[in-house]
């Protein structure tokens, strides 16, 4: 007897109170309305930003070029170049941040005037 008005409280209690709490509503919509601005500021950045780094390559490699020394000398420092560009290259850089493009470019010059002093 005890095991009947036990399951007939619960079924009385519990399932109305278990409904309640899981009670189904459509699920709120979120704005994504402003998602296409911000992806393609982001694009628009990675592209401005690829830009500059391949001209400040392309700068580095016309300067080395136009300099009046030996040609094993810019075989060398073009070499290093070449190897410094594929390992950055290889690497997954945020392009669309322009301090992190700033800090690639800056630090292609500075390696080719490390090479230039050696």
């Amino acid at each position: 007897m005890k095991k009947f008005y036990y399951l007939m409280a619960f079924g009385l209690f519990g399932l109305s109170n278990l409904n309640a709490q899981y009670q189904y509503s459509d699920p709120v919509q979120p704005d994504i309305s402003h998602l296409g601005n911000a992806v393609n500021t982001l694009q628009q950045r990675f592209n401005n930003n690829t830009k500059r780094l391949q001209n400040a390559v392309n700068d580095i490699q016309k300067q080395i070029n136009q300099l009046d020394i030996s040609y094993e000398k810019k075989q060398y420092v073009l070499g290093n170049l070449s190897n410094r560009v594929q390992s950055i290259n290889s690497k997954r850089y945020d392009y669309s941040s322009n301090n992190v493009t700033e800090s690639i470019i800056n630090y292609l010059y500075d390696s080719v005037k490390k090479d230039l002093k050696n």
